[in-house]
């Protein structure tokens, strides 16, 4: 990136922490921050059964972000089966995919735009049937066409000093390419470790786990409002 694009970017993700990644993808200014944001509230958020729900802490640094995104712009795909993990995956993406939407050319990062909006998410607790083995974060953006540019969401998960965590990025079924980026603390106040750079394209699924590991901090970005990538952590701690 050379001098004048760093300074775009800057410009463009002021307000946010920004960190330099070096990894998988394009290299890019990361914009969230340790924080939740501001603003903060809890929701009550289901499956498409209603049978399952979660607590989900969710923050933004604008209120008027936060305001907009309510219990129904989240949803749990839950497993009964680790085999049908990535077919329950698929079935919902596409069941929430308008049918006339032209799937994406090839993988790549699209054209860059200003980022419009920006959540951070973090499950507070589960209430699960006890036949569920796997649960995989879904969002339906709550934004109109008039709210252009890239929109951000930060997934937190903690596993406590000395933890393993695993964060599985999926999109099977999806007619999009979905664009990611992890890291995590290995102890509380660490520095922070990049294991996917930012944005890269998921196409299927891409999965990374660490340990020791305290937290991980799961982002993805997109353009239109229609779901492309759900996200499992494995052994958080609630």
């Amino acid at each position: 990136m050379n001098g004048t694009g760093k300074t775009f970017a800057i410009l463009a993700l002021a307000g946010f922490m920004a960190a330099c990644v070096k990894d998988e993808g394009d290299i890019e200014m990361l914009p969230y921050s340790d924080s939740f944001g501001r603003h903060l509230k809890t929701l009550t958020i289901y499956d498409d059964t209603g049978e399952n729900s979660a607590e989900l802490l969710v923050g933004a640094d604008h209120q008027e972000i936060l305001d907009l995104w309510q219990a129904d712009n989240f949803r749990l795909v839950v497993s009964k089966n680790e085999a049908s993990v990535e077919a329950d995956v698929e079935a919902f993406l596409q069941a929430h995919t308008p049918k006339d939407k032209k799937a994406t050319a090839k993988a790549g990062t699209p054209k860059p735009t200003e980022p419009a909006a920006h959540i951070t998410t973090r499950f507070l607790s589960k209430q699960l049937q006890p036949d569920v083995v796997a649960v995989n974060l879904a969002t339906l953006p709550p934004y109109g066409d008039d709210m252009r540019g890239w929109k951000y969401e930060t997934h937190f998960a903690y596993a406590g000093e000395d933890g393993t965590l695993t964060c599985i990025f999926r999109n099977a079924g999806s007619k999009n390419y979905g664009f990611c980026a992890l890291d995590y603390q290995a102890t509380p106040g660490g520095q922070w470790s990049t294991m996917i750079g930012s944005w890269y394209p998921v196409n299927g699924s891409l999965e990374r786990s660490a340990a020791p590991c305290y937290r991980m901090r799961a982002s993805r970005r997109y353009l239109d409002n229609t779901p492309d990538v759900t996200i499992e952590f494995v052994n958080q701690r609630l």
